[in-house]
């Protein structure tokens, strides 16, 4: 009896133990190696190579080191089949307070689509996810989609772009950058990249301004803004767009709360007061009156609604919320 217990109590000790390295390893967070080395994972459908290279750069200057020279060679990891590491340091112009590009490559021609990189990715290691696109600095090429194992991918993922063809290419953007910066610099007229995509594609302004905005999730207050500022003019007509609104925001500063209540209510009683209609129909009901307020007052007190307030909504489109 007393072998059989002793047993018994092994086994419940071995799997705690196991439980609980299982738990601290799931709670473990990543942290940047003091060392500066970078690691990548060459895909399988690379073929036969004989080298993978790595390319850095800082943004919007010339690159650390010549395209495949001796200095951007990657080294084998030992043990493994196509696990290769970089040493940063070689580079003796990198400055670890920068956020940087980075290419993975090799000399068969195949490489990786360009992705933010930092000191903060340090030990942290490169993958494909197979998705190939056309390069955005020469469609003629193919890229891979490559991606931080520990990364937040809005900081350190692949280069969040506009393409030729209108469609929003990656994830990330270095700071103080955002995506109303990225569509800012899309509708300048010095840059001339809404009309590049209209010559490529043919869509008129309107459709195009509408489809990126519905990638990057923009409510027609917001793109109304973006489209003034930018000082321009383009075959656009606001009213015939088929963007969300921000339910909710009365007064359009792209934010619910009071403010909008208290505009909304002046609307009803009267007072000359200039509110978007679309948003401030917070029951979506197709009618503004008091009960919006309402709606508005209990989403901010933080009770559940059955209708969206605080998200973007089309008006027209079968809704998910109950009646």
């Amino acid at each position: 009896m007393k072998k059989i217990l002793s047993m018994v109590l092994v086994l419940v000790l071995t799997l705690s133990c196991m439980a609980l390295a299982g738990v601290s390893a799931e709670e473990t967070e990543f942290t940047p190696s003091e060392e500066p080395i970078i690691y990548f994972e060459v895909p399988e459908d690379w073929g036969s190579y004989k080298r993978i290279f790595c390319h850095i750069w800082e943004l919007n200057n010339p690159p650390l080191a010549s395209w495949q020279s001796k200095k951007e060679r990657c080294t084998a990891v030992r043990g493994t089949e196509n696990l290769y590491s970089y040493d940063v340091s070689v580079l003796s112009s990198f400055d670890e307070t920068k956020v940087y590009g980075v290419i993975f490559s090799s000399d068969t021609g195949m490489q990786t689509y360009d992705a933010l990189f930092s000191a903060e990715c340090y030990g942290d290691t490169m993958y494909c996810d197979g998705t190939k696109l056309p390069h955005p600095a020469d469609s003629i090429k193919t890229a891979i989609m490559a991606y931080w194992k520990n990364q937040d991918k809005s900081a350190y993922g692949p280069l969040m772009v506009i393409s030729e063809f209108g469609k929003v290419v990656g994830s990330a953007l270095p700071k103080p950058l955002t995506p109303k910066d990225l569509m800012a610099d899309f509708l300048s007229w010095e840059t001339a990249y809404l009309w590049q995509v209209n010559n490529v594609t043919g869509k008129p302004h309107q459709i195009i301004i509408d489809d990126i905005s519905h990638q990057l999730s923009f409510s027609k207050t917001t793109v109304s803004r973006l489209v003034d500022n930018a000082g321009i003019h383009v075959k656009w007509e606001k009213e015939d767009s088929n963007l969300p609104v921000l339910l909710g925001d009365a007064n359009g500063d792209e934010v619910v709360n009071i403010k909008d209540a208290t505009a909304i209510q002046k609307h009803v009683a009267g007072y000359d007061i200039n509110i978007d209609v679309e948003s401030a129909d917070s029951d979506t009901n197709l009618t503004v009156n008091v009960i919006d307020v309402t709606a508005i007052q209990k989403y901010i007190a933080g009770i559940e609604l059955g209708t969206p307030i605080g998200e973007l909504y089309t008006f027209g489109q079968p809704s998910t919320y109950p009646a």
